[in-house]
């Protein structure tokens, strides 16, 4: 006579994801006219939860302060990103 065995595997998976920011600055905000922490465009959309076109759109809109730096990278005021989060 043939037993069969049936072997049940159980796995389990904990991820976490932490954001650390190396393209942040802390620079004059031209409508602010503080200094300012600037995010990157990419990090701001992690941040507020919105997508990077929805970032860019926020720009264009206005909402957002925003500079370039010499590579033509955006970066957002970032009391501007908390302030379009309320």
């Amino acid at each position: 006579m043939v037993t069969k065995r049936k072997t049940e595997i159980s796995l389990e998976i904990e991820e976490a994801v932490a954001l650390r920011t190396h393209t942040a600055l802390l620079v004059h905000c031209p409508v602010c006219r503080k200094q300012m922490r600037m995010v990157a465009a990419n990090d701001a959309a992690i941040m507020a939860r919105l997508s990077a076109r929805e970032i860019y759109q926020l720009v264009e809109a206005g909402q957002l302060h925003f500079i370039e730096d010499q590579n033509g990278l955006l970066y957002v005021c970032s009391d501007s990103l908390e302030q379009q989060r309320k």
